[in-house]
């Protein structure tokens, strides 16, 4: 089925075929500085002023800029990062090749053209220069800024075929490289399980809670902050305001985290809501919230949309041990500096589980963060009652760079001399089955949604989660008076979408785990 949407489509499905000569071939001059802009704004950092900026009238002409038709099962998530990256490469190293050929067979007469022509063959060079190093400056704290790629997800928020049909949501991520030094620095890196439950929020919001108003979201182990960042704009389009919290433990991957909040700020808050909720003003990444020695100590900034917090679940764990062993009949309750000194609706994790102790620092997490059954409403009750000057906040002209979407080309051309590979042609949606404890409870109770994948490599860690958690099922019914138990409410198996995700992982697998 196709639809009209305005996409930032992928080097395989915009790049045209090159005919040996550009002097004879069909596209026009015009058309290749878009499609130049276009990889620019796909693969140079924002802040990269080695580029000429587009030219504005050019670019509003062109019929590239209208809505484009395009097939709603192509999904631009289904390819992998590196094909992309050595496509466009091997296309703009072409146009470099023959250019110099096409800048002096040009009238001598149009100046402008022959210009325009040595403009192109510039920029080309100048970005398959950018793509191909192999050092660069560090712009931001630890993160790397070479072998980084911003990559562009598109999420679907309705079904191909759905009556109404909705504007999807664009996230726009800073991937880098994880240090080969420090296996905790794996969060740099948007992974599977992330996308795949990204893709779920988006198209069934009001199925995980998103629609329940004034609530505090928490995402452990954030990476780059991919599920805040879909939670946060969903819940604004659907008029329920709340506050979301990214947390990690890594510095580096915490800087890359909050990049990825300040540059995806204007579209998970926009202006023009389709609901007309009031925006958020990003504001300096330099304003830090008040740190901490503790655990939780904060890296955050208030009035960006989504905050971003350092938080050490073994810290918490190891908290909730002590207090335990202390006074075995009646704990004392581990107390946490701000964004954690308050319970949350809602907890978010994604393929955070590859070590044989994550899982039970999890539930030490959840045990200490969220919200039990018999408080929640007057948690949120509570949370309905943020300061004016907070539910008033608004973009205004913000003098932030943020990414913007560029005129899409159309083409169905392969886009080097010869035919590219096969495409697969995945669908939004990816196929579940609910395996065990159907959960009787109401989807906006509070909840926290894990989703793991299933490697091979990682099977005991994986198992490790049935071993800490119990099925709710399994369990004797709760009296008054009884201590809440945290417990498995159901487990929901997630096909594999082909292109999304590393080839080892061949499902995954997600929980839904509450208080019982």
């Amino acid at each position: 089925m196709s639809t009209k949407i305005r996409r930032l489509s992928l080097p395989t499905s915009v790049l045209p075929k090159l005919s040996r000569s550009l002097t004879t071939s069909d596209i026009s001059t015009t058309k290749l500085l878009e499609l130049i802009h276009h990889l620019r704004l796909l693969y140079a950092t924002p802040a990269d002023s080695s580029f000429a900026h587009p030219n504005d009238e050019a670019v509003g002409s062109s019929a590239y800029a209208s809505e484009v038709e395009e097939d709603e099962t192509v999904d631009p998530l289904h390819q992998h990062d590196a094909f992309e990256r050595t496509w466009a490469i091997n296309w703009l190293g072409l146009v470099v090749k023959r250019g110099e050929e096409w800048v002096a067979q040009a009238s001598e007469d149009d100046e402008e053209e022959r210009d325009l022509r040595a403009t192109i063959v510039d920029e080309a060079a100048a970005l398959v220069s950018h793509l191909t190093a192999t050092s660069a400056d560090e712009s931001i704290g630890t993160v790397p800024e070479s072998g980084s790629i911003l990559r562009p997800l598109l999420l679907p928020t309705c079904l191909p075929d759905a009556e109404r049909q909705t504007e999807p949501l664009l996230i726009t991520l800073n991937d880098a490289l994880p240090s080969s030094l420090d296996p905790t620095s794996v969060g740099l890196q948007s992974w599977g399980a992330s996308i795949i439950l990204a893709r779920m929020i988006a198209l069934e919001p009001a199925a995980f809670g998103v629609s329940v108003p004034n609530q505090r979201v928490l995402e452990l182990g954030a990476g780059t902050g991919l599920l805040s960042l879909v939670w946060k704009g969903m819940s604004e389009r659907l008029n329920a305001h709340c506050e979301v919290f990214a947390t990690d433990y890594h510095d580096g991957v915490l800087e890359n985290l909050q990049r990825n909040v300040i540059s995806n700020s204007a579209a998970i808050t926009p202006v023009a809501s389709p609901t007309a909720s009031p925006p958020l003003a990003p504001s300096d990444p330099k304003v830090r919230s008040t740190s901490s020695s503790h655990p939780g100590s904060g890296t955050g900034t208030p009035l960006l949309p989504v905050q971003t917090h350092k938080l050490d679940w073994s810290a918490v764990h190891s908290s909730r041990q002590f207090s335990a062993a202390s006074n075995p009949r009646n704990p004392i309750p581990t107390i946490m500096p701000p964004p954690f000194d308050k319970p949350f609706h809602t907890l978010l994790a994604a393929d955070v589980v590859y070590g044989p102790t994550h899982a039970l620092w999890l539930k030490s997490c959840v045990e200490q963060f969220l919200v039990k059954p018999d408080e929640a409403t007057e948690v949120l009750e509570s949370q309905a009652k943020l300061p004016a000057e907070m539910a008033n906040l608004s973009l205004g002209d913000s003098t932030l760079s943020l990414p913007a979407a560029p005129p899409v080309p159309q083409s169905t051309d392969a886009p080097a001399d010869e035919a590219g590979p096969e495409s697969a042609v995945p669908t939004h949606v990816a196929r579940t089955s609910q395996t065990s404890s159907r959960r009787t409870g109401s989807a906006s109770a509070p909840a926290f949604h894990l989703i793991v994948p299933l490697r091979p490599t990682h099977a005991e860690a994986i198992a490790s989660i049935k071993d800490v958690f119990p099925k709710k099922e399994n369990l004797p019914e709760r009296t008054d008076g009884d201590a809440w138990r945290v417990a498995v409410e159901s487990v929901t198996e997630v096909e594999r979408v082909k292109g999304v995700g590393r080839s080892d992982e061949e499902n995954y697998r997600l929980y839904r785990i509450g208080w019982c």
